[in-house]
């Protein structure tokens, strides 16, 4: 009979286990079912959508290519027109070339080779001669640049350098003038010279601090301040040249003062160095500007002007070689 009641327990506790067994398996596949519906029910994607998406990185990726081609194509432009610009400039300096070749040899004749000759076929007496027709030649001259003066800098006046150039080449000539009067009315020939070319040394330094005086009162006084420095510098290279342009005026004393033969070559140097300089000065005016700024330049005025400019620059040389 206790056998019994304990068989009956074990059977009620096994059965009790088995039970909590098949309930805990039938949650687990509940679960796993409730899941695999969930995956089913999702919608799947459609081809249309990996069509927007595979179009999307196409344009993604295709942007920085479309925007470096753009640039490339953009530098490339600026790149032929800046050669389009260079060649026009090149075109314009080379038709300008002749005219301003031929004026430079026409004011070479007037300030130098003529009073050379002069001093060469005319007797002693009259070598004083020479200076004065040298004199006439160089006041036309500076007339001419002062005239035909080309305007490098829009900014500047356009009377300004004209007014600058009549203003310092009358000077230069008066004090060349003066230099070399001092000097004939002198006993000893040698000390003459030598103090007639310092003194107009120092009129020639005295007549640069007036310009860059009179400049920078000019320019401060401007309302319009902008391109200072350019204008000024035009200016003052403006009123140099024609100052200067009174050292020729000295070439019948370097033929008096030195040998014939040395003073003709160095004479000619100094006409060799005002050809080149001269070629320089025209080439830069059009390759040196930009495009809009040569386009504007005067092919007369920078014919003309820019040769005689040169001239006076080179004007310094001859009371130098006087030292010599």
């Amino acid at each position: 009979m206790a056998y019994s009641d304990n068989e009956s327990r074990n059977t009620e506790g096994v059965s009790g286990n088995d039970s909590t067994e098949v309930f805990a398996a039938a949650e687990v596949n509940a679960a796993h079912e409730a899941q695999e519906d969930a995956v089913s029910a999702a919608p799947a994607p459609s081809e249309a959508t990996a069509a927007e998406a595979t179009d999307t990185a196409e344009t993604t990726s295709a942007a920085p290519q479309h925007s470096s081609a753009q640039h490339a194509s953009a530098a490339d432009q600026e790149r032929i027109e800046r050669i389009k610009v260079a060649s026009r400039a090149a075109e314009r300096s080379q038709r300008t070339f002749r005219p301003a070749l031929l004026v430079s040899v026409l004011a070479i004749i007037a300030v130098a080779i003529i009073p050379a000759l002069l001093t060469s076929l005319l007797p002693e007496t009259w070598h004083m001669g020479a200076p004065i027709v040298a004199a006439v030649f160089v006041v036309i001259t500076i007339a001419a640049m002062a005239w035909r003066m080309p305007y490098m800098e829009p900014e500047t006046p356009q009377t300004a350098p004209s007014i600058v150039a009549g203003i310092w080449g009358v000077c230069g000539v008066a004090a060349s003038l003066f230099a070399i009067v001092t000097m004939s009315v002198s006993g000893r020939i040698s000390y003459a010279l030598v103090e007639a070319v310092f003194w107009w040394m120092r009129a020639m330094l005295w007549a640069l601090v007036a310009l860059i005086t009179v400049i920078f009162v000019t320019q401060m006084l401007r309302r319009d301040r902008t391109h200072m420095i350019a204008s000024a510098g035009e200016l003052l290279l403006v009123g140099a040249s024609s100052f200067l342009m009174g050292g020729w005026l000295f070439v019948p004393l370097l033929l008096t003062a030195q040998m014939p033969a040395m003073a003709w070559g160095l004479l000619f140097i100094v006409i060799f160095i005002d050809i080149v300089m001269m070629i320089g000065f025209i080439r830069s005016a059009y390759m040196l500007q930009p495009g809009e700024k040569s386009a504007s330049l005067d092919a007369a005025r920078v014919g003309v002007g820019l040769p005689l400019l040169t001239l006076g620059l080179c004007g310094t040389l001859i009371p130098l070689f006087l030292l010599v």
